[in-house]
């Protein structure tokens, strides 16, 4: 092992961390979920880690059957408020909300009463919202609620499960 180098660092990761986690991780980067979207080391760790599986992190929410991405515009409307009462596991409803006059793609997460808590980031509800189209239904669950200490946006993590029509 040679401290910084990296090697060691990316073949533990290709060893214990299975293939859809890290494109969805990769995936969420890319879509700006950590700050500025894929750029310099990072996006070099990314393709070293990912290797040939690289490719399907552009169109990851396009193809993936479940994957983790957070809920935006928790600031909004006594949003936050409603986190004090979520945990991991509970169920989430998402909605498309065609007739949204900002956004016809925006999908909507409601919590277990249905009282709104933000939406989906709007490049994810796009791909999501043309896989509705063909007739796929949206599930989801609450993935993580992180303390006051984070930024609002970065506080409630859903995971969402595609069911495409047969």
């Amino acid at each position: 092992y040679v401290p910084g180098n990296g090697t060691d660092e990316v073949g533990l990761i290709r060893q214990f961390a299975p293939v859809g986690n890290l494109l969805n991780a990769a995936a969420e980067e890319r879509h700006g979920a950590f700050g500025e979207p894929f750029g310099g080391e990072l996006g070099f760790l990314w393709g070293a880690v990912l290797g040939d599986d690289a490719g399907k992190v552009r169109d990851f929410y396009k193809d993936a059957d479940e994957f983790i991405t957070r809920v935006v515009g928790l600031r909004y409307g006594g949003r936050l408020d409603r986190l004090n009462d979520l945990s991991g596991g509970d169920m989430v409803t998402l909605i498309w909300c065609k007739n949204n006059p900002h956004d016809p793609n925006a999908i909507l997460v409601l919590n277990p009463q249905g009282d709104d808590l933000g939406y989906l980031r709007r490049g994810i509800a796009y791909q999501l919202a043309q896989r509705l189209k063909k007739k796929a239904s949206l599930s989801g669950h609450v993935a993580a609620v992180l303390g006051e200490e984070c930024d609002p946006n970065d506080r409630l993590y859903v995971r969402v499960k595609v069911t495409q029509a047969g």
